[in-house]
């Protein structure tokens, strides 16, 4: 774990993905407006006032069919075909993960590792209901404060907002909250030189 824990925002972009975002994709969701969306979002953050990181679903089509998604989904997010590949800017650090939750794989990556008690953690992406979620759930669980950027996440079945019924003992003590893309590009840009 890290000794001297960053304080700046934390902005993790998950799964956005062409197979899950545009038509053609494996597992579509048929959102390819929400990485145009993201692109923007991104763009409008001032550099240096946050930490970016993205999650890539990564699979093998080798081996696919033995894991637990394989059992469930089709093979999607087969590692370095088109669908794999992010549909938005990647800049920061990349986590590719083979699960759903990319804490099961923590010990992979020593960024997941850092101290994130009280840390402002942003997430978007997909799925609410199932990736970001389980995302959201591991900060949570280690003292982050999270905030999900509603119109920038689109849920497998459920929607943002029916995510967090679940988690009220979090959004009641203000650990968790949803914001729309506009609020928290401010919020992040106010980090800058302490504005």
């Amino acid at each position: 774990m890290n000794t001297v824990p960053n304080t700046k925002p934390l902005y993790m972009v998950v799964d956005m993905q062409n197979d899950f975002l545009m038509p053609d994709g494996a597992l579509t969701l048929n959102a390819p407006g929400l990485a145009d969306k993201t692109n923007v979002f991104i763009n409008s953050l001032d550099q240096g006032s946050y930490v970016l990181a993205s999650t890539l679903d990564t699979h093998y089509k080798e081996n696919y069919h033995e894991t637990e998604e394989g059992k469930v989904f089709p093979l999607h997010c087969d590692y370095g075909t088109w669908g794999w590949q992010s549909a938005v800017q990647r800049r920061g650090t990349e986590l590719e993960k083979s699960t759903t939750d990319i804490w099961a794989e923590e010990d992979k990556y020593q960024f997941l590792r850092q101290d994130f008690k009280g840390r402002h953690v942003y997430l978007s992406g997909v799925c609410a209901d199932i990736c970001v979620e389980q995302a959201m759930k591991g900060f949570l669980d280690r003292g982050a404060n999270v905030a999900v950027i509603e119109d920038l996440t689109q849920g497998l079945k459920e929607t943002p907002r029916q995510v967090f019924a679940r988690y009220t003992q979090y959004v009641d003590c203000g650990a968790l909250r949803l914001i729309a893309s506009k609020h928290a590009a401010q919020e992040i840009n106010q980090t800058v030189a302490g504005r």
